[in-house]
């Protein structure tokens, strides 16, 4: 953003070209010269400050880092998450045998739609790429000082440990095992976290020097 007073400078900058355009003075003139004299200065060195805001700014973004991880703390989490979900998914092509079986209203209609061993597979496909996208991408952008990094990463792998393994591995193991939902949902957390500070280690993350910074 360009502040007042860069404003006012290049205003003034544009004043006094047109003074030196039109002026038929040579007192006029000469005073418009030592007045833009002054102001180049400070007007390249603006222009080198915001040179510098917009290349800060500048990420080379393309499609390979939607489509490989990076090899840091978040390629094993994103190896981490899709066990979960591969679980559920072998374990419902294993034991689904007609569509009302499936506890998910939407893959019920994939499977529908296109049979269950099918439309279970298109509907785990579109239903994931974007999260496996995200992390991927996440992999190579995400850069965080190492204080704030320590809260921020396990914040994110407690909300992964509920929200995504906690729920397939409930789904997964709903196949065969008859506990209460709450309490299958429980446990798939909890073996995230374990699996995920042994491995993952979210409280001391790695960040290489390839990765992509803001």
């Amino acid at each position: 953003m360009i502040s007042y007073s860069d404003s006012s400078l290049e205003l003034d900058s544009v004043k006094t070209i047109f003074i030196l355009l039109n002026s038929k003075s040579e007192l006029e003139v000469h005073t418009a010269k030592a007045l833009l004299t002054k102001q180049l200065p400070k007007i390249k060195r603006l222009e080198g400050e915001k040179e510098v805001r917009i290349k800060s700014l500048d990420l080379s973004i393309s499609l390979r880092h939607f489509l490989v991880p990076n090899k840091n703390h978040w390629l094993r989490r994103i190896i981490l998450v899709f066990t979960f979900i591969l679980f559920d998914y072998f374990s419902t092509m294993a034991f689904c045998r007609a569509p009302w079986e499936e506890a998910n209203v939407y893959a019920r209609l994939f499977m529908e739609s296109f049979g269950i061993h099918a439309g279970l597979t298109i509907f785990v496909l579109v239903a994931n790429t974007p999260i496996y996208m995200l992390l991927a991408f996440d992999s190579h952008i995400v850069r965080l000082p190492t204080r704030v990094a320590a809260v921020a990463e396990a914040f994110t792998d407690f909300a992964f440990a509920w929200f995504i393994a906690g729920l397939h591995f409930n789904g997964g193991t709903n196949w065969f095992w008859s506990a209460p939902s709450f309490l299958r949902q429980c446990l798939g957390a909890a073996l995230y976290l374990f699996f995920a500070f042994v491995f993952v280690k979210p409280h001391k993350p790695f960040y290489n020097k390839h990765s992509l910074s803001a």
